[in-house]
């Protein structure tokens, strides 16, 4: 294993007793929930929220989250592993496609599903689309979850995004609360906690994550490329990190790759003199060194794959398949 990973057990483990699980009690729950909705409805950020760390990235635009992550909360007498997911949408092109496979992958992976929808926004197509893929797709406990409280302008738009989401699952639990603030998350574990089944823990109870290291700095330069970019740009591109190589105890040398479809984006995203570049770049060294809490010396180069969000075999090799 690779000195730069995050050791990542298989959850088999739990009954094949390489994880100690004599300590637990009688009682102990465990199991995976997903958390689905459309894009940009607070996923990421309720995972972050609910774990306590900074786990998923977040930005304002949709679609930030392309692949599925866990995020892991573990109690004495509990283990919840979150199913962080892309939000269902859609799909224009093959990229679309898979995230979207993603999230229905993980509904059915779950002991309890959770449905997000945005309280404080309009009932949207995507909305529709969300509950009607946890529908076709769910066969298990469902908690539906009314988020962004705190935006709310009137409690009338709570009732009326209530009575809409409702009217899918009649029989589901409907929570609200606010991911951002953390109002109402206390009952919603509550709520999750009973509803798994008894069972040992999956993963050793100081992991919170089952990502590779390398893989969250990924996101993070992805991160930046989302906050700096606007319009269609930011989607047309695609993070490889070539290189990591740990120099000395206090340094890590990495090399990253923007990919992008065409040269007029590859302009925009190095910008004039380069100017956009070096913004992204030194954003995600600050990120970076956050993580790792030391210096980083972070290169990135931008390339032109062109319609590579269409092409199998290219998303295959960045991991998007």
């Amino acid at each position: 294993m690779a000195e730069n990973e995050i050791p990542i057990p298989d959850p088999q483990n739990a009954s094949d007793g390489l994880l100690d699980q004599t300590s637990l009690p009688p009682d102990h729950r465990s199991g995976f929930v997903a958390l689905v909705g459309r894009p940009n409805v607070g996923k990421s950020t309720l995972m972050n929220q609910l774990i306590g760390e900074r786990l998923a990235i977040v930005t304002a635009k949709a679609q930030t989250t392309r692949r599925r992550m866990l995020g892991i909360l573990t109690r004495a007498d509990l283990q919840i592993v979150f199913m962080d997911t892309p939000g269902v949408h859609k799909p224009l092109d093959a990229l679309g496609l898979a995230m979207v496979r993603a999230a229905e992958g993980s509904i059915r992976d779950a002991d309890v599903v959770v449905v997000l929808t945005d309280a404080s926004d309009r009932w949207t197509d995507e909305d529709q689309r969300a509950v009607e893929t946890v529908q076709r797709t769910a066969a298990q406990e469902v908690i539906l979850v009314l988020n962004k409280v705190d935006a709310l302008s009137t409690r009338e738009a709570l009732v009326d995004r209530a009575a809409a989401v409702q009217a899918f699952f009649p029989e589901a639990p409907i929570l609200k609360l606010s991911a951002l603030t953390g109002e109402g998350t206390d009952l919603f574990l509550e709520e999750v906690a009973r509803r798994l089944p008894l069972g040992p823990r999956f993963f050793p109870e100081d992991q919170l994550a089952d990502w590779p290291l390398r893989d969250v700095a990924t996101e993070m330069i992805r991160e930046q490329v989302l906050l700096r970019l606007h319009q269609e740009v930011p989607y047309a591109v695609e993070v490889w990190l070539e290189s990591w190589v740990d120099e000395a105890p206090d340094l890590t040398s990495l090399h990253a790759v923007l990919y992008v479809e065409r040269d007029s984006q590859k302009g925009i995203v190095i910008g004039r003199g380069g100017k956009m570049l070096k913004q992204i770049t030194q954003g995600a060294r600050r990120s970076l060194e956050t993580l790792l809490e030391h210096r980083v010396n972070l290169r990135i180069h931008v390339r032109v794959q062109p319609s590579w969000r269409k092409d199998q075999s290219f998303l295959k090799r960045l991991g998007l398949t």
